[in-house]
């Protein structure tokens, strides 16, 4: 029988800083925000059409 894949990260050092730091406070390019806007718009469009 084949043996479970346990998926995970592992950071350690300047990486784990990094990666925590981001976690806290994300930063997105202009186009990101724009497309987070626009998924934030189409998500309630269609939340208003179900009910």
């Amino acid at each position: 029988m084949a043996k479970k894949i346990e998926l995970g990260l592992e950071l350690s050092g300047q990486d784990a800083k990094d990666f925590h730091e981001y976690i806290k406070n994300p930063k997105y390019p202009p186009h990101g925000v724009q497309m987070l806007k626009r998924a934030l718009e189409l998500s309630k469009e269609r939340a208003g059409k179900k009910k």
